[in-house]
This record gives C-alpha cells, sequence and structure tokens, in this order.
C-alpha cells in the first residue's frame, strides 16, 4: 500500500514503516479477526474475567480501564495476567491500532481472538494496523460514489499522521530519521496540534493547502545518535536499525548505576506511551461528540 502526497510522490505503507513508526510487534501469528457473531465460549470467559453485565454482552471500555488500572500488588496470579493482557490489548485497538470507526471502540471481530490470551503471546499487530487501514480505504472509495460530505476513515490514526509527518519539513520541529520508533520522539503536543489545525480548515482546497507542505530532504542532522545511546558498538533489531540504550557488554554483572539509568528509560518510554494513549482517548471523544453534535 501505498499513500499518495499532494505533490505526486508517494510514502510506501508496510510492516517496516510500522515497525519504525509504532515501534511494535511486526512478525509473529496473523491477528484472525472473525467475521461471524462471538461464540458463546469467548463471551462467558470474558464474563468471568471481567465481571460485567452478563454472559450475553461484550466488556465495555469502562471495564477494560478497570482491569488496567486496578491495583494487583506485587504479585500476579496467571489469572490475574492473563486479564490485563486481554483488557490492554482491547483498549488498544478501541483507541490506537485498529478502530475501523471514527468512534471508540472494540471492534466486534477481533473479541473471538484476543479472548484466548494464548493468541497474545506471539501475534503480529503490524500486520492487523495495515489490515484495518486497508479495509476502512476500501470502505471510504466504496462510499465515495454516493458523494458525502465528510469521509471518516478509520484504523491507526497516529501511524498515518507520523508517516506523513515524516515526510515533510516540520523545520526545527524535524526528528532526526534514525530515531526509532518514531512515536517515541515526537512531542506530543506537536502531533495534537498537527491534527487540529488540520481539522480547523475550512474547505477541501484550504485541507489541501494545509497537506501540501515542502517535502523533507535528508540532513546530516538526520544521522544524530539517539539520546541515551552509545555511538559505536551499538546493537541492531531485525532490520538493521540501532536500538536506544543498548551496546555489546561483556558477561560481567551489570552495576546498579546501569540498572538504575535502564530504569529510568523504560519509565520514561512507558510515559510518554501513556500520554499518546491519553491524546489518542481525548480525540476519540472530541470525535464522538463533534459527530453526535453533526446527527442533530
Amino acid at each position: 500500500m501505498q499513500i499518495n502526497l499532494p505533490d505526486g510522490s508517494k510514502i510506501d505503507m508496510d510492516l517496516e514503516s510500522v515497525k519504525n513508526v509504532m515501534g511494535i510487534r511486526c512478525t509473529g501469528q496473523d491477528i484472525v479477526c472473525s467475521e461471524g457473531k462471538v461464540s458463546e465460549s469467548a463471551k462467558l470467559s470474558l464474563c468471568g474475567r471481567f465481571e460485567h453485565g452478563g454472559a450475553e454482552d461484550l466488556p465495555e471500555l469502562d471495564d477494560l480501564r478497570r482491569a488496567i488500572s486496578y491495583d494487583y500488588g506485587h504479585s500476579m496470579s496467571k489469572h490475574d495476567e492473563d486479564t490485563f493482557m486481554i483488557a490492554l490489548s482491547a483498549f488498544v485497538c478501541a483507541y490506537m491500532f485498529g478502530p475501523p470507526r471514527r468512534t471508540a471502540g472494540v471492534p466486534r471481530d477481533i473479541w473471538e481472538f484476543i479472548s484466548n490470551p494464548v493468541n497474545l503471546l506471539n501475534c503480529n499487530w503490524g500486520a492487523y494496523v495495515l489490515k484495518v487501514i486497508q479495509s476502512c480505504a476500501r470502505t471510504v472509495q466504496m462510499n465515495l460514489s454516493s458523494n458525502p460530505t465528510s469521509i471518516k476513515l478509520g484504523g491507526c490514526w497516529l501511524y498515518l499522521e507520523l508517516l506523513y509527518m515524516d515526510a515533510i519539513d516540520l523545520g526545527a520541529n524535524n526528528v532526526p530519521l534514525s530515531w526509532y520508533p518514531r512515536v517515541l520522539w515526537y512531542e506530543t503536543q506537536l502531533v495534537h496540534n498537527f491534527a487540529r489545525c488540520y481539522e480547523k480548515c475550512k474547505g477541501p482546497k484550504a485541507k489541501g493547502a494545509y497537506l501540501n507542505r515542502k517535502r523533507r530532504v535528508p540532513s546530516k542532522d538526520d544521522s544524530r545518535s539517539m539520546p541515551g545511546t552509545i555511538p559505536t558498538h551499538t546493537a541492531q533489531c531485525g532490520h538493521g536499525h540501532e536500538i536506544p540504550g543498548t551496546s555489546h557488554q561483556p558477561d560481567d554483572a551489570v552495576p546498579v548505576s546501569k540498572l538504575e539509568e535502564l530504569m529510568s528509560k523504560i519509565q520514561t518510554v512507558h510515559d510518554k506511551v501513556q500520554v499518546q494513549l491519553d491524546v489518542a482517548q481525548q480525540q476519540a471523544h472530541d470525535d464522538n461528540k463533534r459527530n453526535f453534535e453533526e446527527q442533530e
């Protein structure tokens, strides 16, 4: 798949780009989406875990939030770990990886798959992101024939937005192209403002002018090392990109100071991802409100 930019150039959308932008797993078992109803056994299993409405209902987003934010103490049982994994997977699908509509919600066709925690141990989230975008793009193309007043594209908007922002010149806000995953290095407010400014453009011509930016060209700044990395002796991931904060070390015991530094980096990454989720949740809420007002 490719994105056609206003100047006629194209951006490839493939597993490597998803890996570079989102930093999610792009190998493993394909995520199977069920076209039929969710099986009774899956509903019973979910009801036992989340203790929501009833065996005929599926968990709501509030049920998922409770499971994710619940204080499990210092240790979690196998049942707790599996429940947390299912809740987080469903929540991320609802707000980031694959909402098929502009309104936030867990796609019904994925519940059968994620209700079994074994399926989540080695699944290909990157392929799922691409599959949902492709399906949503087909729906938009079919709807264009009816001359709609608005185009509502589902899928992972964050991936599409960062893919586009990487292709245009943002001046002082450019992130070096060698820094991966891209989602960790873009300031949350910058991404939020970029989307908001586009939404404020009135009419297709104004929106087209906003998107028709100067293309970004590689510069010497793109080769700058990521903060916290060692320029030499760096480890690499599968397709050759440096992994931040890793280097070839002897088999000696790791110093306590190094462990503390690594824990600090992990906490920083966690905080950034949490902020991205909060922004996505707020944006989905705003979209829901706007859609409701339009319908009225």
